[in-house]
């Protein structure tokens, strides 16, 4: 092969003459190659060894490290430029585009000009007010439009850190770890199952190499890769196989290991050889020559046509809705106002015989603030503003949140599968015991005493058979590079004083079996006969798998052979259980040789390692201590409601016991019931499973096909699962779960990119502080929820019986606006940031569809809203006499007691403020009493309301002196106004602290009111429903019959239950069943009256039941699941019935049950470990013959 010694010498030449003489190829050659994805361009360029010549690459050392510099400034760096953002002028004019507020600066502009052309207007300072309402909408506009600009960038920063995951190149001869944009053209790059693909390229080699390209072609399918110096018998695999994804594949490599053969490639025509930047690799490993990177690339070029934009979450949405909906009763109250002003002015212009339109522009512009101020437009931006606070916290605490959404479901969390390796452990694992054929690991590591041919055979099984690297660091340390298990033994041979890459390189692999989750074993075929007839099979895996396959075993000291007898293999057997008890992770190493028929050729036939006899080399045990916090992590994950489970591959004796270390299991506890073995768990019917696994706490020797089935397994529960995975076969689980928590240590690309949270230190006290921070978000939109709604009230509430008693609007269009900015913004900023409480880890979890508005939110929301109603309205009388303010005239006015209610209205506002600042602080907890507590930290808190308190002083005593201030109906206050209104102010923390202190049952009164009110008309239409049932002439009536011994004595289920079976045997007559007394006794006439009259009542019940569902807006899905649990009751005291009246039943009863849960009536089943099972069937056959009930359910 040839060589390129690029030297500095070399690029000093370089630098001297163009950089396109010395690479001899320009990125106009190089894009085409991947952008077209064809044979003919390669060929066009000579082929890929011409393409290394000229890119200045050795395909046995990569480039070289001193032409980084060069190639970056030569090819660009391999960074990704997404669209610019929006400009600040773009969202301006997007916060701006708003009903209210476009409408509010049209009746400004009106007012505006109307004030500078009518002469008595101009002299009273008319046009100033449409100059302040203008001024505000402006500020408005800005703030919403900087908070917009702030989003964009920090969701633009999150794309910076996803693009920046760790890449393995060759580079001078040395595999290196480095960050996807430090990847330069020319690169050699080490790509492996589960890696993302960093740049665009050409695979030079491969083994079972597929990548998932869905990114950018839409397909799901993952795409086979054929390397360029694969043999044409290899090609001629990958053709045969048609592209299609495949377990193994075989590959040829050169004599020494990892370097590609220096033959000129035959490439098959059809081969796939092109790998894409932004794909997945899916399955095998391979090595690949960068040639696009950064905008270069097709990822790069893509992007460019794309303005990615923050998602908008479950809870956003949810937010939008509830802001739509009370924008909606803003809108109507704004209405109001408004026509009762007008009357007001419609009549005194009458009296007058004047018409004064500022007037009614003033009138406009009033309802129109109150339109603004009651539409909640800042739940949406308390959103905005918790997520992002809540990502840029958890990111300091090395959480990356991949997905919006995650943060508001990780407070939600009930069961947690958790992975042993990297999680609870630290995953740096190191070989501390082995058992080996007549020696110790200490015999082993001072080699005085071992074979040489036991030596050679040990290390050349573990270094050829392996994928991992090891890179030496400054301080005498090495670095783990690839599958830890695998570094571990690599490590070993490090301690040894052996070098593995001199092995790889001399050796010569036929073929690669890679290690997978079901045969728990990897196998590498190597060639020890230059004819390819006698070949070597090394194999590492599971020993409780391959112990059984080793029918002899080598001695370490002599080298000789031994037959396994049966005492030897017991004693393997205790040494494996001794490891276990010590919490290690086992491993087995053995090889074979086999004479390879002539007529296999290089290429055997089989997707499968062949399952030989084995000779066994030793059995290795590796530790790997446990975190010093994870028994505390579990602790506060259990205090916290969250059901932790360990899910592991490794054997039930190692799980048990790393499990009482972390406290999972108590330590001397029986694990009956608690820890399982993955296979003996899969034999269970599903639902014993689903019984059997709420109480589960280990999961050993499990597949991440066990992890997935678990996964779904709890979200039929309708419990909320996370789940945390780091190898490629978990993507599937972490795609599943509803929280999926990859590992940024050692988690592979694929995985990362199926999470939804990505734990950059891979701890398990990461995820606790994940579930706090996920409760916190929830927490903190209710507080701001709470304060807002509040100030809505009372500020509508006030303008508008200020209206309907015919006086002068206490808050005019700017003071709302005012207060608008100080709920909105400054409010949804200060509430929405604060930081978790530590009280929320004790505290259950809320579930997926918790209401956004809670009983204590009402509870809170009531009283201080009550509070505020009564101190404003009683101000509108007793401002004048009680701080004796005169009557007098104002220029702003045309009114000659005009100061007079400018005085009063502006104390009135004053007041109205800092009695939102106080509530701002009441609503720093919801159902906790002690509003102060941790009032230290929450610094961004104080400065807001302390920024927020000192700008309406300026406000009121500067600009209240001024023309400009009273013409917006802002004056100065005395100190006596001072007073009284901080005082009425500071009165609101006692009131609710004293509120808090009430039931939130209280909340519940009125409920409970109309529920007793539905459920006389309910029994009304139920004795309907059964006299149109019941056709039998001797029956007594079915409020007479006997009730069920299962059933409280009121809860009306004996009824219905009595009512059924007379149900199902009335349609049985109806439709020729079986019933004994319909042969005897009904006549046909009888059956025809029979069927109407049960129609009938049908319809009426069913018509009764809609109407009180739609009030109570009830889901109909739940009923149908209720409905399931009644039939089962049912089903267990009557095996008779014909099966057209079971069907009947399913298509009737959720209706009946619907009632029975809209009035809370209890409805006991003797069959609760059954329910579940029965659940989906029973459901999928009513939606079938319930359109209603589907409806709701696609709703």
């Amino acid at each position: 092969m040839e060589q390129f010694d690029v030297t500095n010498a070399d690029l000093e030449r370089g630098n001297e003459r163009e950089d396109e003489a010395f690479f001899r190829i320009t990125v106009s050659e190089l894009v085409p190659l991947t952008k077209h994805r064809t044979l003919r361009d390669l060929e066009a360029l000579g082929g890929v060894t011409q393409l290394a010549r000229r890119l200045r690459v050795d395909l046995q050392r990569g480039i070289d490290p001193e032409s980084v510099v060069a190639r970056q400034q030569y090819f660009g760096a391999n960074l990704l430029k997404y669209a610019p953002p929006p400009s600040f002028l773009r969202l301006v004019f997007a916060a701006w585009n708003d009903v209210t507020l476009v409408l509010l600066t049209g009746a400004a502009l009106i007012s505006l000009v109307l004030g500078l052309a009518l002469p008595s207007e101009r002299t009273r300072y008319g046009y100033l007010d449409g100059c302040a309402i203008l001024v505000v909408v402006v500020l408005v506009v800005c703030l919403d439009a900087t908070i917009a600009l702030q989003r964009e960038r920090r969701f633009r920063s999150l794309n910076a850190v996803k693009d920046a995951f760790p890449v393995r190149i060759l580079r001078g001869g040395e595999v290196r770890l480095v960050d996807a944009p430090g990847v330069l053209v020319g690169d050699l790059i080490k790509l492996s199952a589960g890696d993302k693909v960093p740049a665009d390229g050409i695979l030079l080699q491969g083994t079972d190499f597929a990548c998932d390209e869905s990114t950018l072609t839409g397909e799901s399918v993952p795409v086979s890769k054929t390397g360029a110096f694969d043999r044409p018998a290899a090609a001629a695999a990958a053709a045969a196989a048609s592209n299609a994804a495949k377990t193994t594949a075989t590959i040829q490599l050169h004599a020494d290991g990892d370097d590609v053969s220096p033959a000129p490639p035959s490439v098959h025509e059809e081969a796939d050889i092109f790998v894409l930047s932004g794909t997945i690799v899916t399955s095998g490993f391979g090595t690949m020559l960068t040639v696009a990177v950064g905008m270069n690339s097709v990822w790069g070029q893509l992007l460019t046509s794309l303005r990615p934009t923050p998602p908008q979450t479950p809870l956003q949405v949810r937010l939008n809705r509830l802001a739509r909906s009370i924008g909606y009763i803003g809108l109507g109250l704004a209405f109001l106002v408004f026509g009762v002003l007008f009357i007001r002015w419609l009549v005194d212009s009458i009296r007058s015989g004047s018409w004064p339109i500022m007037k009614l522009t003033e009138s406009i512009t009033a309802a129109i603030a109150i339109a603004v101020v009651a539409i909640p437009e800042g739940l949406p931006l308390a959103v905005v503003l918790s997520l992002a606070f809540a990502m840029r916290q958890m990111m300091k605490e090395n959480i990356l949140v991949r997905r919006l959404e995650a943060c508001e479901t990780m407070g939600s969390a009930t069961q947690l599968n958790i992975d042993k390796t990297g999680t609870m452990t630290w995953n740096q694992l190191r070989v501390t015991e082995a058992a080996l054929p007549a020696g110790s690991l200490s015999d082993l590591l001072q080699r005085r005493t071992i074979s040489p041919i036991y030596l050679r055979l040990l290390a050349s099984c573990i270094a050829i058979n392996s994928q991992a690297d090891l890179r030496d660091q400054q301080n005498g340390t090495v670095e783990y590079i690839g599958n830890r298990t695998e570094c571990a033994l690599l490590e070993l041979l490090h301690r040894m004083g052996i070098s593995y890459r001199e092995l790889r390189a001399a050796s010569s692999l036929r073929r690669v079996y890679l290690f997978n989750s079901t045969r728990k074993q990897m196998c590498s075929i190597e060639q020890l006969a230059p004819d390819g007839r006698l070949e070597r099979l090394h194999v590492k895996g599971a020993p409780d798998q391959l112990l059984e396959r080793c029918v002899l075993e080598m001695n370490c000291r002599t080298g000789a052979l031994t037959r396994m007898s049966w005492s030897k293999r017991n004693a393997y057997r205790s040494a494996m259980e001794a490891f276990a008890e010590q919490g290690l992770r086992m491993l087995l190493v053995a090889f074979w040789d086999q004479q390879q028929p002539a007529e296999t050729g290089n290429l055997p036939g089989v997707n499968e390692p062949p399952e030989t006899e084995l000779i066994l080399l030793g059995i290795f045990g590796m530790s790997d201590p446990l975190r010093p916090d994870t028994a505390a992590s579990v602790r506060a994950l259990q205090q916290a409601g969250v059901f932790v489970r360990m899910v592991t591959g490794d054997s039930v004796q190692t799980a048990t016991q790393i499990a009482q270390a972390a406290e999972l299991l108590e330590p001397g506890s029986s694990p009956v019931q608690l820890v399982w073995d993955a296979a003996a768990f899969r034999q269970l019917p599903r639902a014993v499973q689903q019984n059997v696994s709420m109480r589960m706490r280990v999961l050993a020797r499990a597949t991440p096909a066990d992890k997935l089935e678990l996964v779904q397994l709890f979200r039929a529960l309708e419990q909320v699962v996370a789940v945390t995975g780091d190898g490629s076969n978990d993507a599937p689980a972490l795609r599943e779960a509803d929280i999926g928590f990859g590992m940024g240590v050692s988690g592979t690309e694929l995985a990362k990119e199926a999470a939804d949270v990505v734990l950059l230190d891979d701890r398990l006290g990461s995820i606790v502080a994940a579930v706090l921070w996920g409760r916190n978000v929830l927490e903190n939109i209710r507080k701001f929820l709470q304060f807002q709604l509040t100030v809505n009230i009372v500020a509508v509430t006030l303008d508008l019986f200020s209206a309907c008693a015919g006086m002068t609007l206490p808050l005019s269009t700017v003071p709302l606006l005012w207060v608008n900015v100080v709920m909105d913004s400054f409010g949804a900023l200060a509430l929405a940031t604060e930081a978790p409480r530590s009280a929320l880890m004790q505290q259950p979890p809320q579930g997926r569809n918790a209401p956004l508005i809670t009983p204590a939110m009402v509870r809170n929301m009531l009283g201080i809203a009550l509070y505020q109603l009564a101190v404003m309205i009683t101000l509108l009388f007793v401002t004048v006499p009680l701080f004796h303010i005169p009557c007098y005239a104002v220029s702003t006015s045309s009114d000659p007691c005009g100061g007079q209610t400018l005085q009063r209205n502006g104390f009135i506002f004053n007041t109205f403020v800092f009695l939102q600042l106080v509530s701002e602080l009441n609503s720093r907890r919801i159902a906790e009493r002690h509003v102060f507590e941790g009032i230290g930290r929450a610094r961004l808190f104080l400065c807001i309301v302390f920024g927020s308190a000192v700008i309406q002083v300026v406000l009121v005593e500067v600009l209240g002196r001024t023309a400009v201030g009273q013409s917006v109906g802002i004056v100065n206050l005395s100190g006596a106004q001072w007073g009284a209104g901080l005082l009425i102010a500071g009165l609101e923390l006692p009131i609710g602290f004293l509120t808090r202190l009430c039931p939130v049952s209280w909340v519940h009164q009125p409920g409970r009111l109309w529920q007793a009110l539905c459920h006389q008309l309910m029994q009304r239409n139920l004795r309907r429903y059964q006299a149109g049932t019941n056709y039998r002439l001797g029956d007594a009536p079915m409020g007479n019959e006997p009730q069920s011994a299962a059933a409280p004595a009121d809860s009306g289920f004996a009824q219905i239950t009595a009512a059924l079976p007379t149900i199902s045997n009335a349609q049985d007559d109806a439709h020729g069943g079986s019933s004994g007394s319909s042969r005897m006794g009904t006549s046909a006439a009888t059956s025809v009256q029979l069927k109407d009259r049960c129609a009938q009542s049908r319809r009426r019940f069913r018509v009764f039941c809609h109407a009180a569902v739609a009030l109570q807006r009830m889901d109909l899905c739940a009923c149908t699941r209720e409905s399931a649990r009644i039939q089962q009751a049912i089903y267990g005291q009557s095996s008779l019935w014909s099966e057209s009246s079971k069907r009947n039943l399913r298509s009737r009863l959720w209706a009946v049950v619907g009632m029975l849960r809209l009035l809370r009536v209890s409805v006991p089943s003797p069959y609760e470990a059954e329910r579940t099972a029965l659940t989906s069937e029973l459901l999928g056959a009513q939606l079938k013959m319930n359109p209603v009930a589907l409806h709701s359910k696609q709703s």
